[in-house]
């Protein structure tokens, strides 16, 4: 079983936000169940590309959709939202839109090649096909505990003073 939760659905939670929400949107929860026979877990070490040996795929007309003057001008609003203490973190998500032709399980070994990403799944709905690429782990639940292993921003705390402002420094200069 998975779930899936659009950023969209974060609107739900703030008053002040929930003008934002489109009607039009896609379902803002979606949860699947899958018999275990159609579900497959492999280890990317264990992949084995020589087999594969070219790609049958291709994207055309890539395109975003947002100008980069509006990018810049909401990177700006974020930056002054966060400054202002209105939010410590904002997930901005541009969507690309392009024509897809060929196979999407060779499109989904070319990205998991070329990205450094531990969490990935391919998925098939049925009506749908969805390919995820994460190296973030949003969390997970194993015997009571949660774990996450965000991949930016975060560091753990220190046991003292001195090496928690070591840490504060390094996260300060990461280029991410």
């Amino acid at each position: 079983a998975y779930g899936m939760i659009n950023y969209e659905c974060g609107f739900l939670f703030e008053k002040k936000l929930l003008s934002l929400l489109n009607q039009k949107d896609q379902s803002l929860l979606s949860f699947y169940l899958f018999d275990e026979k159609n579900f497959e877990s492999i280890n990317s070490n264990e992949i084995i590309f020589s087999d594969w040996k070219s790609e049958s795929f291709s994207i055309n007309n890539f395109s975003l959709n947002t100008s980069r003057e509006k990018y810049e001008n909401d990177i700006r609003l974020i930056k002054e939202n966060i400054a202002a203490g209105n939010t410590y973190q904002v997930n901005y998500t541009v969507k690309g839109n392009f024509n897809f032709s060929g196979s999407t399980s060779d499109l989904f070994k070319s990205l998991i090649f070329n990205q450094s990403a531990q969490y990935s799944a391919f998925i098939n709905t049925g009506e749908k096909i969805i390919l995820s690429i994460s190296p973030e782990l949003f969390f997970e639940s194993e015997c009571r505990q949660i774990k996450t292993r965000p991949m930016k921003g975060t560091i753990k705390r220190a046991y003292n003073q001195p090496s928690d402002e070591n840490a504060f420094r390094s996260l300060s200069n990461s280029e991410k």
